[in-house]
């Protein structure tokens, strides 16, 4: 963009968006710019459509999309979305769900890939990282060194996570890309697991594998292409490269310090900072977390150091541009946060 956004009404206007139709949602709530909740659904991860209808990951574990009478038209069981719900160019849904499996008499936990049908719930591919596990980690089944160890995260109970994925896109611009390595409608997996976390490329046509590499620095979410071939990223503790239990449980009671916003090189894996200022970043996730990029340079993401839960823009300077902070919906901190264009669903679905 030729203009340079250093001011919040600057960022809507360089991106061409009203403050008046656009939103932003984390999870199930929808909220304004104000910070104040608009609108919320009982499920645990949502995706909207403008017609009034939307998809809903639901707390018995079923993926249901609902009218906008918030009527089920199709439900598919037993496939429980976590990590935000992505769309591809066709507007069908991915989903990131997980599958059980016995790994050395422990019941273990990898990560299934969908591509599901907006109009009917039909799956339209699968990709599963138990069944292609020779083709990620170049063995033929996990190690007793990949079984994570019963202190992993303290919250949770068997079974064990082997692979935690947390962002699945698709590339949905033209690539500019010397080393051809990324191209348009291809799919970027991130997972993270105790030794064998990698980021996958799928191929856009059959679903099929077609790049992986163990990312550094290894603590990263919400991998995401960008035009020139690079992948975007949060990097959680640029301070800490290994991703281990201890470091985990030291991450989640850390209220001050900084995560940072990082691009790395699919051929060399050179890694640089995203902003032009090299000063520590104006933000701390923990151990989750989210980034969206504008045309302009700006970075939406979250915060939440000191206790608190944050909305944050961010611009190319990395000066913040805005801070909203919704710590009295979320108190014990966000995932992540995506703005859309949400007036029309809020005109047509009749709300709860």
């Amino acid at each position: 963009m030729s203009h340079k956004t250093s001011s919040f009404d600057d960022f809507f206007k360089n991106n061409h968006f009203s403050k008046d139709e656009n939103y932003l949602f984390s999870a199930c709530t929808i909220y304004n710019f104000k910070g104040e909740m608009v609108r919320g659904y009982a499920a645990d991860l949502c995706s909207f459509e403008d017609d009034g209808s939307y998809l809903i990951s639901d707390t018995s574990g079923d993926l249901i999309y609902k009218d906008k009478f918030n009527r089920p038209i199709w439900t598919l069981k037993n496939i429980y979305a976590h990590h935000g719900i992505q769309k591809d160019s066709n507007g069908d849904y991915l989903i990131i769900s997980s599958d059980i499996q016995d790994v050395y008499g422990h019941k273990s936990r990898f990560d299934l890939f969908y591509r599901i049908a907006r109009n009917d719930g039909k799956i339209l591919a699968e990709y599963s990282l138990f069944k292609n596990f020779n083709q990620i980690s170049d063995n033929d089944k996990p190690s007793r060194q990949d079984i994570l160890p019963q202190n992993w995260f303290t919250d949770l109970k068997v079974p064990y996570e082997i692979t935690h994925t947390n962002s699945f896109y698709q590339v949905d611009k033209p690539q500019n890309n010397p080393d051809q390595i990324l191209q348009q409608y291809d799919f970027i997996i991130n997972f993270q697991a105790k030794s064998i976390g990698k980021i996958l490329v799928l191929d856009g046509e059959n679903f099929t594998l077609k790049q992986k590499m163990r990312p550094y620095p290894y603590f990263i979410h919400d991998v995401q292409a960008l035009e020139n071939g690079s992948l975007l990223y949060l990097n959680n503790s640029p301070d800490s490269e290994v991703m281990r239990g201890e470091d985990i449980l030291r991450l989640r009671t850390r209220t001050t310090g900084s995560s940072r916003v990082e691009t790395m090189s699919l051929s060399s894996g050179v890694v640089q900072n995203y902003f032009d200022s090299n000063e520590p970043a104006p933000f701390l996730m923990h151990v989750a977390g989210s980034i969206q990029r504008f045309d302009d340079g700006t970075i939406l993401t979250t915060d939440t150091s000191n206790k608190t839960s944050n909305f944050v823009f961010i611009n190319k300077e990395q000066k913040v541009l805005k801070r909203i902070d919704i710590t009295k919906y979320c108190p014990n901190g966000i995932g992540f946060v995506k703005l859309a264009n949400l007036s029309q669903f809020l005109k047509n679905n009749i709300g709860l």
